[in-house]
């Protein structure tokens, strides 16, 4: 009988018996016994031990990576097996296929000529992108393009920088970044009669301070002069003193004025916070002037002639004063600057009652060419042991009341001395007074 066989590609593929041809591809056999065909190789016919077998040429029995092992009666290879050629009795055969070992080509993979991984006898196989694997050796070369690089330099600015390359360039090859200017550390400025400059291109590594002072207003400076974009509206008298309402300013801590020659009347008075005065062309200080500037510290005003009464009263913080060209001290001037530690007044000719009272902290008085020590002058100054006045005619009442420290005195030129004059300067051994005329009650 004719059985018909359809040959299926897959593992355990089936050579099936029934039915009639329904295409040109199937095997035909005209009866059984049959011979098991090889299933790898193409054939036009084949007979054997009566039987016709016939295959179409466009079919060829193979399946790509895999070998033909066998037929057997059992899809899965446990059944009866049937090489090639054997003779097949029953009426279904199964091919069986084994993998077939894949042959492991050489790969080399350089870059620029230099090898950088090979593949060899690795046990990898190699599949191309058609499904298929690659049996023969390759080389793969990759040649690196030279890259078109280019060069910048930029300058450090105050922001953050971001340095790409421009438009037709694969990347940069360097970057300059140009050296920063000199440089200048923190410094505070303070305004002074001419300007001051910082030099262009310094790279500032610190802080630079330009000084204000709160004192910078209007009421401060001589009308119709202007400090740094300040005109001043100061009308006061006496040839640009100052007038009495600065009186009580108790912020300002320094007062300059190059132009003043007379300070009025209390213009200074209970300015709590002023420490530093400089008047250098100033002859003439009115009374009060400074009264109660207990921040003041020392004074020095080389050219004035006269100090008017009251004008340093209680400028507790006092410690020092320098008037070389002063003649007159008016009274109370000095009143309880009980820190003024030693003063020196080589023109004055006459000294104002009280003018030096309670100075405690007083422990010398020089002046040369002074005739007159005004009453209560020196009194209380607890502290001062010598006491120099050489060409001094007159003492005054009380003039140095409780000296306690004073042992020894002379007044080779003084004619009169005021009652209660030394009283009370209980340390006092040794007393000169060749030329006195007059000592009235209780001098000592």
């Amino acid at each position: 009988m004719a059985i018909i066989g359809a040959f299926l590609y897959a593992n355990g593929g089936v050579i099936n018996f029934s039915g009639s041809p329904t295409a040109e591809t199937d095997i035909r056999i005209t009866d059984k016994p049959y011979i098991a065909p090889n299933p790898n190789e193409e054939f036009t016919g084949y007979t054997g031990n009566g039987m016709s077998l016939v295959k179409h040429t466009d079919v060829t029995f193979t399946r790509d990576g895999y070998v033909f092992s066998e037929w057997n009666s059992s899809a899965d290879g446990t059944g009866t097996s049937f090489a090639i050629g054997d003779t097949v009795t029953i009426a279904s055969v199964y091919a069986i296929w084994e993998e077939a070992a894949v042959v492991v080509p050489n790969v080399t993979i350089s870059y620029n000529g230099d090898t950088i991984a090979s593949l060899s006898d690795s046990g990898t196989e190699v599949l191309e992108t058609n499904g298929t694997y690659l049996t023969d050796d390759i080389t793969i070369d990759y040649t690196k393009p030279t890259p078109n690089l280019q060069s910048k330099t930029t300058t450090p600015t105050t922001s953050s920088q971001t340095i790409t390359a421009d438009s037709g360039y694969d990347g940069l090859s360097q970057v300059t970044v140009n050296a920063i200017s000199p440089t200048k550390a923190a410094q505070t400025y303070t305004p002074t009669t001419t300007n001051q400059t910082i030099a262009s291109g310094r790279w500032l590594t610190g802080t630079q301070t330009i000084k204000g002072d709160a004192n910078l207003v209007a009421d401060n400076i001589k009308s119709g002069v202007s400090i740094f974009g300040v005109t001043g509206s100061y009308e006061g008298s006496g040839g640009g003193g100052a007038a009495s309402f600065i009186q009580n300013h108790g912020t300002m801590t320094s007062y300059e004025d190059s132009t003043v020659t007379t300070i009025g009347k209390g213009a200074f008075a209970y300015c709590s916070s002023l420490a530093n005065v400089s008047f250098p062309v100033c002859t003439s200080i009115e009374s009060l002037a400074f009264n109660s500037c207990v921040s003041l510290t020392s004074v020095s005003f080389p050219v004035c002639t006269s100090i008017g009464s009251s004008a340093f009263y209680y400028c507790s913080s006092l410690t020092a004063v320098s008037f070389p060209s002063c003649t007159s001290i008016g009274g109370f001037a000095f009143f309880h600057c009980g820190s003024l530690a030693n003063v020196s007044f080589p023109s004055c000719t006459s000294i104002g009652d009280y003018a030096f009272n309670t100075c405690s902290s007083l422990t010398a008085a020089s002046f040369p060419v002074c005739t007159t020590i005004g009453q209560d002058a020196f009194y209380m100054c607890t502290n001062m042991s010598v006491a120099s006045f050489p060409v001094c005619t007159t003492i005054k009442s009380n003039a140095f009341y409780s000296c306690i420290k004073m042992s020894v005195i002379s007044f080779p030129s003084c004619t009169t001395i005021g009652g209660s004059a030394f009283i009370n300067c209980v340390k006092l051994e040794t007393a000169s007074f060749p030329s006195c005329e007059t000592i009235k009650a209780r001098a000592f």
